[in-house]
């Protein structure tokens, strides 16, 4: 070996042999995973060239962008030396390199390949054109024109035809193949003629210049123009990871290497047990059935060892044989690495699981960030876990391109764009969309902040606008900003108006100009960049935001180069219309943190440190039979069973399980709802234990628990006072007792406000629900008031019989029911058997309320139709009590007030006495302020309970006696006390069997009841 080979790792025998044979010979290698297949294959290409072969006669293929720069790189530094071209690209990149010196010698053009979004886009453009045309294709039943139109149809149906694809076939030949099959398939009828459809399309658009192809099309083309000899020669070609060749790409290779007369050296590396692309069509058994000279087994894994070879050889024995298992025996590498599988009671524990395994190989055993990965079965769960470990002091990022659509950075510009151009209206839910993004940062306190004062303003100007009309209405006109005191939050908002109103009327300006005109608007950008050059979540959001805006940038700039034409509209519309995201190598703020992605993203790649997440039952693995819609695996493999599903996903694990070198976490989730899946049991799972604590926050927690729990040992309690008086002597964060809650007076006791914001503490008017919910929990009521309380589907069931029998004439069940039901379609229900038990128990209210009815008629007694939901407001000593009485039952002896109730809980006899809701309905009838019934007598106040299990109607209703004039004052007391506490700024928390007693119509506790939301 020359001095070029003597900067390549050691090699084995085996691998020498490999390299040796490679230029003459057709080659495979097999071994298990971290036994130095792609060392091999980047040996073979710099020893070609070392050995003075032509660097444009050897080339290295992968399937991935990110294996393809990685290797690249690899064989750079083994180089030395610059190459005229790259040494390592994907089929993709290669197959269009083709086509396009075809397409320039043919057109004097090169061909324009349509990128994912590009193609999803025309799809959909497409399907809807067709959807809506009178003769357009005929689809079954199943696939109606709301199925079509979903993203997911439609990366099944580019899946289909690029599978169809790659087997050579036309719309044409799959029309003709799905109507000779034994039983002809109609799927596959109207795929061939709505592929027919968009292929003429393109045909169209492309005119005389060169044409515009697709991934799939540019492989065939490809293909085709290598098998008539007028592609590039190679003399050698090296494969790696073979396992996740599809159909189209073996043909591919075979043309380039001259499969006839073999004069071109071929290597083909992989390992059948780990291929990840079986949905994109992978066939991991393809790579055995490839005609070679010879078979070399690689017999040692240099990265696994220990336990995590035993894991891994666990998982393996789940996959079914693709061909040979050759690669299965292999000897273990020398060190002694671990391997746990724990379980945790919720996916929240599973985050902290993962979070203390990383922090302690971080601090404990000096693992960098970066030689550490967090492995998912979902994108989803990826991002999940991704902002989790943010939040519990782990610096991660996204493994593979970066995602664009769910940066909310990216989706401010794109608002911004969108209005801009005229797609988007200036609508109010926009707006407040760009005033929560991050470019203006507004929390849900300040926009209620700047929506009370347009609220005040129309008031003052007894306008008839709404406070939504009034925001689009001022963002229209910034000057008007002027009429408002200049509070952070309104200057913020003043800056979008500006920043909106400058680049309004864009239209047919470049997509660049604009995104830079918006990016230097908003003037974020050294903010930011402040920010990302820190420690902790702030800098890391700040990483992720900007490195999000910039993969937009070149994002954009790369649809410029294809599409040099393209006003900011047509981009604005091309990405609305799109669901996919394209291929992305922009890089990152962050390069120390934990990678986080799915197993495909972590091909080719080693860690020291694995944590592979999520390895539940109907998750890993899933056994959804896939293609479920259009049955796209028949091309590859036929009709796939349950058991060839269960290997493919043995096969993900496998790849996740095999890229740890040192140590090895799989974890579950085992809680009432998710179980641990047969993979987890096969390795087994066994629950998690407590560990030490790994930030300083969660030591001083620790400490202090023991350090309060006077069960603890006195020595115990000893030891931790002392560690808190050094942490406290040290600084740390909630160390010293003095800053303890309840050991701390308040830092300011006067109101918090911004500059120039008036605040006013006089008692503002109450309701009599308000008064209900305040006297049961001040802390509740104040939160559920500023941040909004979530509304159940019984309390909107509630809502909606209360408006059925406002308006009901006959007060008949049947009646009530059709009223209700008409308002049916507003609400959200999780499955159709809850859809049925809702209506089966709307049923029950309304006959119910039919016999109650009919009660209150055979006692004398008439529903005043003219006093539904009447509205009252009663002045109380200078307070607004304000509501709305459900129904009043007028009889010989006065009048009975009712509020109807449609939960289950009905309050004590001692409790409806107290009751402020029917207080407040007697006080407005004693004052006047009900409308019809100023000299009526108020013979009780009721609440009317439907729901109540008891057979006889009279007890359906919970009485409540007429108020004395004394209870009257008692009660304008108790409306006074409530108001001046609500205008307040300390409020008292009282938990009690409130707090879990909600019935579906109360909001649970915000602070002892709702836990965090993790999924």
């Amino acid at each position: 070996m020359n001095r070029m080979m003597n900067q390549q790792p050691e090699l084995g025998s085996e691998q020498l042999r490999v390299v040796a044979l490679a230029p003459q010979s057709r080659v495979r290698l097999l071994g298990a995973p971290g036994s130095g297949k792609t060392t091999a294959a980047v040996a073979c290409v710099t020893q070609f060239i070392a050995d003075g072969g032509a660097p444009d006669r050897v080339l290295l293929l992968t399937g991935s962008r990110e294996t393809a720069s990685r290797l690249r790189d690899r064989i750079a530094r083994a180089l030395a030396v610059t190459t005229p071209g790259p040494l390592a690209r994907t089929f993709a990149s290669l197959a269009h390199a083709i086509v396009r010196q075809r397409s320039m010698a043919e057109h004097g053009a090169p061909s324009a390949l349509l990128g994912g979004s590009d193609e999803d886009a025309r799809w959909r453009e497409v399907l809807e054109i067709d959807g809506a045309s009178a003769d357009g294709v005929v689809w079954p039943s199943h696939l109606r024109e709301q199925v079509r139109l979903l993203p997911e149809f439609r990366a099944e149906l580019r899946e289909f035809i690029a599978r169809a694809t790659e087997r050579g076939m036309t719309p044409d030949d799959l029309l003709e193949h799905a109507l000779n099959m034994q039983q002809p398939n109609e799927t596959w009828q109207a795929v061939a003629r709505i592929w027919k459809q968009f292929e003429f399309g393109l045909l169209l658009e492309s005119g005389d210049s060169a044409r515009i192809v697709t991934t799939p099309s540019l492989l065939r083309e490809a293909t085709q123009i290598a098998a008539a000899g007028q592609a590039p020669e190679f003399d050698l070609l090296v494969i790696d990871d073979a396992q996740e060749l599809t159909q189209g790409q073996l043909e591919f290779v075979e043309a380039l290497a001259g499969a006839h007369d073999a004069k071109t050296g071929l290597v083909i590396a992989g390992d059948p047990d780990v291929a990840t692309g079986m949905f994109r069509g992978a066939q991991p058994g393809i790579m055995n059935s490839m005609r070679v000279d010879e078979t070399i087994r690689l017999p040692k894994s240099h990265r696994m060892g220990g336990a995590v070879a035993s894991a891994y050889r666990t998982v393996v024995e789940r996959v079914g044989v693709a061909g040979s298992t050759d690669q299965r025996q292999f000897a273990e590498a020398g060190h002694d690495a671990e391997a746990l599988v724990q379980s945790a009671p919720s996916a929240a524990a599973e985050a902290r699981l993962i979070a203390d395994e990383l922090r302690e190989r971080h601090i404990v055993a000096g693992v960098p960030w970066s030689q550490m990965a967090v492995i998912t079965r979902t994108s989803g769960l990826a991002r999940q876990l991704t902002s989790a470990l943010v939040g519990l002091d782990v610096p991660t990022s996204r493994s593979g391109s970066t995602a664009l659509r769910g940066s909310v950075a990216v989706q401010g510009l794109i608002d911004a764009m969108a209005i801009a151009t005229g797609r988007q209206e200036l609508d109010a839910v926009t707006l407040l969309r760009l005033l929560s993004s991050p470019f203006i940062d507004l929390d849900s306190l300040q926009l209620r902040r700047l929506r009370r004062a347009l609220w005040v303003q129309l008031l003052a100007d007894d306008s008839a606008l709404s406070v939504d009309e009034r925001l689009v209405e001022l963002f229209t006109s910034p000057d008007d900003f002027d009429a408002f005191p200049q509070s952070r939050v309104i200057r913020r908002a003043r800056r979008l108006a500006t920043v909106l109103s400058a680049s309004s009327g864009s239209a047919d300006a470049s997509p660049q100009d604009l995104l830079w005109q918006l990016w230097e608007g908003f003037g974020t950008a050294e903010a930011w960049a402040e920010q990302a050059g820190g420690d902790g979540v702030v800098a890391r959001a700040a990483n992720e935001r900007l490195d999000a805006v910039v993969a937009l940038m070149r994002h954009v700039g790369f649809v410029a180069e294809r599409h040099p034409t393209m006003t900011a509209l047509q981009f604005v519309e091309q990405w609305q219309a799109a669901s996919v995201e394209d291929d992305s190598l922009a890089g990152r703020g962050a390069a120390e943190t934990v990678a986080v992605g799915t197993p495909s993203s972590f091909l080719g790649r080693e860690f020291d440190t694995v944590c592979v997440a999520g390895v539940n039952d109907a998750v890993w693995p899933n056994l959804r039979l896939r293609s479920s819609l259009l049955d796209a695996a028949a091309f590859v493999r036929g009709s796939a069973s349950r058991e060839e599903v269960r290997s493919d996903e043995a096969r993900l694990l496998a790849l996740a399980v095999s890229r740890a070198a040192n140590r090895l976490l799989v974890t579950a989730v085992d809680s009432a709802d998710s179980d641990a899946s047969e993979f987890a049991v096969r390795l087994g799972i066994t629950a998690a234990t407590a560990r030490n604590a790994t930030t300083l926050g969660a030591l001083t927690a620790q400490l202090r628990r023991t350090l309060t729990d006077f069960d603890s040992d006195t020595a115990e309690r000893a030891r931790a006072a002392a560690a808190l008086r050094l942490l406290a002597d040290r600084g740390v964060e909630g160390a010293h007792p003095d800053v303890w809650a309840g050991r701390q007076a308040l830092s300011e006791p006067a109101p918090h406000a911004e500059e120039a914001e008036e605040i006013d503490l006089k008692p503002q008017g109450v309701s009599p629900s308000k008064i209900e919910r305040f006297e049961e929990c001040q802390v509740q009521w104040v939160v559920g008031n500023l941040s909004g309380d979530s509304i159940g589907t019984h309390r909107q069931i509630g809502t909606i019989i209360h408006a059925a029998v406002e308006h009901a004439r006959l007060f008949t069940a049947d009646e009530l029911e059709g009223l209700a039901l008409a308002h049916w379609d507003e609400l959200q229900f999780s499955a159709p058997w809850e859809d049925q038990r809702s209506r089966a128990e709307l049923r029950e209210i309304v006959e119910r309320l039919e016999t109650y009815f009919e009660l209150v008629q055979s006692q004398g007694y008439r529903i005043d139709t003219q006093l539904r939901e009447a509205k009252f407001s009663a002045d109380v000593d200078g307070v607004e009590l304000r509501g709305s009485i459900d129904w009043v039952e007028r009889g010989p002896d006065g009048v009975r007030i009712a509020d109807l109730k449609t939960g289950k809980s009905a309050p004590s006899k001692e409790e409806v006495s107290a009751n402020p809701q029917l207080q407040s309905y007697q006080l407005a009838v004693a004052t006047g302020a009900v409308e019809g019934l100023s000299d009526a007598a108020v013979v009780d106040a009721r609440l009317v309970y439907p729901s109540k299990t008891t057979k006889k109607p009279e007890t359906w209703a919970l009485k409540q006696e007429p108020l004395t004039e004394s209870s009257l004052q008692e009660f304008r007391e108790r409306v006074l006390a409530a108001a001046e506490q609500m205008s307040g700024t300390s409020f008292i928390a009282h938990p009690s069997s409130h707090c879990e007693n909600s019935d579906g119509f109360r909001p649970d506790c915000a602070f002892h009841i709702i836990e965090q939301v993790t999924s």
